[in-house]
């Protein structure tokens, strides 16, 4: 830690032992001060800008653009508190599920195109089709003819 802050005695009479501080405490003001202008500015952008095109009757978020802005600053400043260690940790992680993910689409996506591959094997070539459809001709032409061969094209 970078400083302590040091004891001292509260308003009701009880000592507050030194308690450590963190890293950034001498310019956390100035963090908020410029989150505070920023939550308002998005608010106010979000309000006139950002028009819903559908507002549901049955159901609306209260208090709506201020909610999900005061979330995204609340969220930003607790990263701003993480330590560097804090971030090398996950992007370790990021790193490995990401990875994770490449190798098992890659496995699955082989298996799918194996099965994809043994399916069509079952299937006639088009050379297959001409010739049925050549014989099928031929046996429309001689329908005359008793005894002569029908073949019917494959159904696919």
């Amino acid at each position: 830690y970078a400083q302590r802050i040091p004891s001292y005695v509260a308003p009701n009479g009880a000592i507050v032992p030194e308690v450590p501080a963190g890293p950034n405490y001498g310019r956390q003001a100035g963090g908020l001060i410029a989150m505070a202008v920023l939550f308002i500015a998005s608010v106010v952008s979000m309000t006139f800008v950002c028009k819903q095109e559908y507002i549901p009757a049955t159901y609306k978020v209260p208090l709506f653009p201020a909610i999900p802005a005061l979330s995204i600053f609340v969220n930003v400043f607790l990263l701003g508190q993480l330590s560097k260690r804090s971030y090398e940790r996950f992007a370790w992680w990021v790193i490995g599920t990401i990875c994770l993910y490449l190798f098992y689409g890659m496995i699955s996506q082989e298996a799918h195109d194996k099965l994809m591959f043994s399916r069509l094997q079952g299937l006639p070539t088009v050379e297959d089709l001409r010739q049925a459809s050549k014989l099928s001709d031929d046996s429309t032409r001689s329908e005359a003819r008793p005894g002569a061969l029908r073949v019917a094209a494959p159904s696919p």
